[in-house]
């Protein structure tokens, strides 16, 4: 159950009018001659509420003292680990035939580190990026070696 400020917070954060802007336009215009002033009204509606609720939500959320979760920035192993898990999940789509979010994730990499990177970096940050990763790599490689 969520206590009095949550059910504040999420009701003035909302959706935004995204819902009631999605269903102002499925609107039959046989059906709703007046489509044209509602569509105006709901995008109004939504201006209004991305506007000021969205530029006073910070400042309620404060106010109201809400706990707010803690991000912490996830440590090289980490993301080395989820790095590795997406291949692996991007291999079994492969293998499977479904192309699903792991696939295409793998599929941009691939093309940022072909094209992107080569075209937006200077090659002496390319280089150095990838020098920093063979020594993690090496590293990891000689502590598992060392733990079997």
């Amino acid at each position: 159950p969520l206590d009095k400020i949550d059910q504040v917070v999420m009701s003035y954060g909302g959706l935004r009018g995204a819902v009631a802007f999605a269903l102002v336009i499925l609107l039959d215009r046989t059906k709703v001659p007046a489509k044209d002033y509602f569509v105006a009204t709901t995008i109004v509606v939504v201006f209004f509420t991305v506007i000021v609720q969205g530029l006073t939500i910070k400042p309620l959320v404060k106010w109201l003292k809400v706990k707010r979760s803690e991000h912490h920035k996830p440590t090289l192993n980490q993301e080395l680990h989820e790095h590795t898990f997406d291949h692996i999940l991007a291999a079994v789509e492969d293998v499977v035939g479904h192309h699903g979010y792991h696939y295409w994730r793998d599929r941009w990499e691939q093309f940022d580190k072909k094209y992107l990177s080569q075209l937006l970096m200077r090659r002496s940050a390319y280089r150095i990026r990838d020098q920093i990763w063979d020594v993690y790599y090496r590293l990891n490689i000689r502590d598992a070696i060392s733990f079997v």
